[in-house]
C-alpha cells in the first residue's frame, strides 16, 4: 500500500505494527509518527505512538516529526 499511496496513514500504522511485533521500537515509532503526520486524526496511530513512547522512556506525546 505504501508503494501505491506513500502518504497512507493506515499503511504506516500497519508497517509500524510489524516493526513493533519484531521489537524494532524505534522503527515502529517512526512509522506511527508518519501515520500521524499523514492523518493527525488517526486515533489508532496516536494511541500506538503513546504506547511505543512509553516503552522507549519518552513522553507520551513525543513526536520527532513535529
Amino acid at each position: 500500500e505504501l508503494n501505491l499511496v506513500p502518504d497512507s496513514s493506515s499503511a504506516c500504522v500497519g508497517l509500524g505494527e510489524v516493526l513493533f511485533a519484531q521489537e524494532q521500537y524505534e522503527g515502529a515509532k517512526m512509522m506511527y509518527e508518519w501515520a500521524i503526520k499523514n492523518d493527525p486524526k488517526n486515533q489508532i496511530a496516536n494511541d500506538l505512538l503513546a504506547k511505543v513512547n512509553a516503552l522507549l522512556g519518552l513522553g507520551v506525546f513525543h513526536n520527532s516529526l513535529v
